[in-house]
């Protein structure tokens, strides 16, 4: 029996390879295939948190099959999601900006009981970066080794204590509707314990919402003293250099809808 080959019809075997690709991509895109559509946000070298969010999350498409790699219904996209805080200063001392992340985050909006949980990742937190004072409203760089050496000493024993104290948490009792704001925006009354250092208090905070692309957005912020959670602000200089008692702390979060969101920036226009 004679064996079939292209080459007795003159087909080049360039040709055929060719036609063997084709064909290969042609099966492949008939096949399954997650959409960029549902594809999780990420960060781009010199791309903020916010921005990366911007353009990156988006509802899944209707009968789309869910992504296994985006968060449930009502859990934070940690990515994405940002703490950032403010620190104060004393005597000749420097205002600071802190950049943290989330290790882990539920919130439920509208729910006037067991709203949620978000545990922060103590570990993460690193001191000025350019992300950090942007945000807070800092103006100006600090140099990469004083920048290290702040942080060092707020991950440590006297401050953060981050060895014996690795996450921080904030359990949401209730997160009430306070009013709706132009274009599906509206605000809502955040209420919780947040315990830092094992040690818990009761915030309560208004934070904004502005769906964009299918995902809530949510902004806000508190304040809080360091002392009434069992830390000494930072000294040194036989108090000459140092920081405030106070901190504001900014949280800044992408969290996925439990119901489809109107994105009205998709809206065809009139």
């Amino acid at each position: 029996m004679r064996k079939f080959s292209f080459r007795q019809f003159g087909v080049p075997l360039t040709i055929v390879l060719l036609l063997s690709v084709l064909l290969t991509m042609s099966l492949r895109a008939d096949g399954p295939r997650i959409s960029d559509a549902v594809r999780r946000p990420k960060v781009s070298a010199g791309q903020s948190p916010a921005q990366a969010a911007d353009s990156k999350p988006h509802q899944p498409a209707a009968g789309e099959a869910a992504d296994p790699q985006l968060p449930s219904a009502g859990e934070v996209e940690l990515k994405t999601s940002r703490v950032y805080v403010f620190v104060g200063k004393t005597g000749l001392g420097h205002e600071h900006a802190v950049l943290g992340n989330l290790k882990s985050g539920d919130l439920h909006l509208g729910r006037e009981k067991s709203a949620g949980k978000l545990e922060f990742d103590m570990r993460s937190f690193v001191a000025d970066t350019a992300d950090a004072r942007r945000y807070v409203g800092l103006k100006g760089e600090t140099d990469r080794g004083t920048a290290q050496k702040v942080t060092s000493n707020m991950l440590g024993p006297d401050v953060l204590n981050v060895a014996s104290f690795p996450i921080a948490t904030f359990e949401i009792v209730s997160a009430k509707k306070q009013r709706d704001l132009k274009d599906g925006a509206a605000e809502y009354l955040l209420e919780g314990d947040l315990t830092l250092r094992g040690v818990a208090r009761r915030i309560r905070f208004t934070a904004l919402d502005e769906p964009k692309k299918g995902w809530h957005h949510l902004r806000g912020r508190f304040a809080i003293r360091q002392t009434d959670f069992g830390i000494k602000p930072f000294s040194t200089g036989l108090g000459a250099i140092g920081v405030a008692d106070e901190l504001t702390i900014y949280g800044d979060l992408w969290v996925r809808p439990e119901q489809p969101l109107a994105d009205k920036s998709e809206e065809p226009a009139r």
